[in-house]
């Protein structure tokens, strides 16, 4: 690559060569037309002068003339007759002329009176200026007097004119491009160093152009010293840009992917890591086919690649079976793909299937039996009134558990439909549990089972004491009815509800060690119709609920400022509650 001071002594060159060329054709042309002119008006003098000759003393008088300057001069005359003969040449001998008549400055001096041309003659072997008149001589007769003069002396003018001109235009050429040279050195030296200085600059901080007189390049400095700056300024905010956007990407709880033209990642969340046999930031640059492990992503990718954009469905197992949907789409510079985590809607979609169905026939049964009692005590009007008393106490207990499945699901829907806002009063959360306790013990399935309450006497805080009531029972109820089904009718049993104020907060905890929570259901315990395994169902036990209260709990707590979690536990389950305490 050419530098700035190569390509500016080129363009000196170049420009004096272009210079030297076009004095060297204009001055050359220039004399070589003055020199034309010359010779046409000595031609133009001459031509009336022997003009006068034939017209005062004839064409004899003008040969006696001729003939004795005929050696001196390099003009040649010649007369011709209006019919084309020659009939003196100066330069020539007569007899070896032809007929003249055809020449073009003969035939135009015989039509208009006078001609002119420029020539090649065959008689003098020589480029020729040719100039005729027709004349008159004192006796009235008519001829061209032409008079030509070889131009070959013009050429040797020329020559030497140019060779003298040639060694002029060196010089001065010479001169202008050492003067060209050392001002494109004053102009480039000051760059060369800016260059330098921007090279050297770690932030691209210059100072060279304060160390200069020029102008421009002082100003220029400046200017660049400035938009370094920016320029620094900028970068360090695309960076900042980068890492946000990088960091949010990485904590989106959907897997995105960018592949470029050459089939390499670009970028990877955390997301989609178990979708790849390296870490996410390890397989960028990698090629996809071999970083990828999930064949469906891999044949995907390979299709958008192909223009075919399109989304697919697939299950991975990892330590759990996850459903999951890709979207591939191709973008400018490659194709990016997005994986969704379908696993919660599929289950949910499955446990709101089981509900329904379970609800169902949940629903049908005390209808049926409500039925059927209400058909005997219609049909049988003898019927014993402790019978008929059964018959009404098993129809009153029927649409208690359909009463209790509808409130259940009204008070969920409520719950969900919009931003909840209990009423808020003043709330004793000892007084509350210590009643629940109690309550609990009266439950048949709380038999042989021991609960305990551990807490202060007193713990105000604000809330809706029925909706807290409420989900404290479900917690409870809970712990109560699945410690009931490890121990069955043995003794060992034991729930306890604790509480504890902690950094402006209540914790309470329901503890128990029944037959605990399954570890594929920690994530989704608090999901509606989600009872867990089958043991924990009505299909195995009529003490089983319909996988709502934890699900009610949840939103009750989460709508007074609480949160509410699963911990882990060897045995049994426990859950922690966590409310503002005022």
């Amino acid at each position: 690559m050419r530098t700035l001071k190569g390509k500016m002594t080129d363009l000196v060159a170049i420009i004096v060569v272009l210079v030297l060329l076009s004095g060297w054709f204009l001055i050359g042309k220039n004399v070589e037309n003055q020199l034309y002119r010359q010779a046409e008006s000595s031609l133009t003098s001459l031509m009336e002068v022997l003009s006068a000759e034939i017209e005062n003393y004839g064409v004899q008088g003008l040969i006696a003339n001729a003939d004795r300057w005929k050696n001196e001069s390099s003009s040649r005359v010649t007369i011709i007759t209006f019919d084309g003969r020659v009939l003196y040449d100066n330069k020539v001998p007569v007899e070896e002329l032809d007929d003249h008549g055809s020449r073009p400055e003969v035939r135009e001096a015989i039509l208009k009176g006078f001609g002119k041309d420029l020539r090649y003659s065959r008689s003098v072997k020589d480029q020729s200026l040719y100039m005729a008149k027709s004349v008159a001589d004192k006796d009235g007769n008519l001829y061209v007097l032409r008079i030509s003069l070889p131009l070959s002396y013009m050429d040797q003018a020329i020559f030497e004119a140019r060779k003298s001109l040639l060694f002029s235009l060196l010089g001065a050429g010479f001169i202008a491009l050492i003067v060209g040279i050392f001002f494109s050195r004053q102009i480039s030296k000051p760059l060369e160093d800016l260059t330098n200085e921007a090279l050297k600059s770690e932030r691209g901080r210059l100072s060279i152009g304060k160390k200069t007189n020029i102008l421009e390049v002082f100003k220029l400095a400046e200017a660049l010293e400035g938009m370094s700056s920016k320029l620094d300024k900028t970068l360090q905010d695309l960076k900042r840009e980068q890492s946000y956007l990088e960091s949010l990407l990485d904590s989106l709880p959907i897997g995105v992917m960018v592949i470029d033209k050459n089939s390499k990642i670009r970028y990877a969340n955390n997301s989609i890591a178990y979708a790849l046999r390296e870490a996410p930031k390890l397989s960028k640059g990698l090629p996809f086919q071999s970083v990828i492990k999930v064949p469906e992503l891999i044949t995907l990718l390979e299709k958008s690649f192909k223009g075919e954009d399109s989304t697919i469905v697939f299950t991975s197992i990892n330590k759990t079976e996850r459903y999951l949907q890709a979207q591939s789409l191709s973008i400018e510079w490659g194709v990016m793909v997005v994986v969704t985590d379908m696993t919660e809607r599929v289950l949910l979609e499955e446990a709101r299937k089981a509900f329904v169905a379970d609800a169902s026939h949940e629903l049908q049964t005390p209808l049926t039996i409500i039925r059927g009692a209400a058909e005997l005590l219609m049909e049988n009007e003898k019927m014993e009134p402790k019978e008929a008393k059964e018959l009404a106490k098993k129809i009153i207990t029927q649409q208690e558990r359909m009463t209790g499945l509808v409130d259940d699901l009204l008070l969920l829907s409520r719950l969900e439909a919009r931003p909840h806002e209990p009423k808020w009063e003043d709330v004793d959360l000892a007084v509350l549990l210590k009643n629940l306790v109690n309550e609990g013990k009266n439950l048949p399935a709380a038999e042989k089972i021991r609960l305990e309450y551990l807490g202060p006497q007193e713990a105000p805080t604000k809330g809706d004491a029925e909706e807290l009531r409420r989900a404290f029972w479900n917690l409870l109820e809970n712990a109560i009815k699945y410690t009931r089904k490890r121990f069955q009718d043995r003794d060992g049993g034991k729930v306890v509800l604790s509480l504890e104020k902690e950094e402006g907060h209540w914790i309470i905890t329901v503890d128990d060690n029944g037959i605990g929570v399954p570890y594929e259901l920690k994530d989704i315990i608090f999901e509606r119709f989600q009872r867990g395994e089958k043991d924990r169902s009505r299909e195995a036990s009529k003490t089983g609920g319909y996988g709502l209260g934890l699900a009610i709990a949840q939103k009750i707590i989460k709508s007074h400022g609480g949160t509410i979690n699963l911990e882990d536990k060897e045995e049994g389950a426990l859950f922690r509650v966590k409310l503002p305490s005022g």
